[in-house]
């Protein structure tokens, strides 16, 4: 009839006729209008709410607290090591790598966190194994003492040496000799040549 359409801003703010001619009762602030989101992954856009006239209120961004970060409009707890996750934001470490939270040091390969610079199976990148007789330094493989050699650099130790064969165990030993890593000889051979009645 005369009454006037109780019109609105917002949709779920609208109003309804109250009984009285041009009177309209609006949607307060127990009805939320726009649901909250993230902002950024470190802070959160808040709800906003009906006013009372047909409109929202106006939302404000607040920052998710230490240890937490936004997902689906809610700050919730980061992700501790050795969890899935999209972003550094998520995780307690602040790394996020291959979509693992992983210790700052560490690499996520497969589903383990690993140290590059030390692990035999994957030593300098994600399946790269060392050999049977070497061992992972640095992110790279060098053969361990014992092992044949041709240079101290091929060595875990740094060190390649000579030893001769001391067939009588006094300490100097005969032949072309044997090359390997470190500075301890094997069973029965000698670091020093030039034995003369072996």
């Amino acid at each position: 009839g005369a009454r006037s359409t109780c019109t609105a801003t917002q949709a779920t703010c609208a109003g309804t006729c109250a009984g009285l001619p041009n009177q309209c009762t609006y949607a307060g602030s127990e009805t939320t209008c726009i649901a909250a989101t993230c902002s950024s992954e470190l802070a959160v856009k808040t709800a906003s709410v009906c006013n009372g006239a047909g409109a929202c209120t106006a939302s404000s961004v607040v920052s998710c607290a230490s240890g937490k970060y936004c997902t689906g409009g809610s700050c919730v707890t980061q992700i501790g090591n050795g969890g899935t996750c999209s972003s550094s934001n998520q995780c307690t470490s602040a790394n996020c790598s291959n979509n693992l939270c992983c210790a700052t040091t560490e690499t996520g390969c497969g589903t383990s966190c690993v140290a590059l610079s030390s692990s035999n199976a994957n030593c300098g990148s994600c399946g790269r194994a060392c050999a049977a007789g070497s061992s992972c330094s640095g992110g790279s493989c060098y053969l361990v003492d014992g092992q044949s050699c041709t240079s101290g650099s091929q060595c875990l130790g740094g060190i390649c040496s000579t030893f001769y064969l001391d067939s009588d165990g006094d300490g100097y030993g005969v032949g072309v000799g044997i090359s390997q890593c470190g500075t301890t000889p094997p069973a029965g051979y000698a670091k020093n040549a030039g034995d003369c009645c072996d």
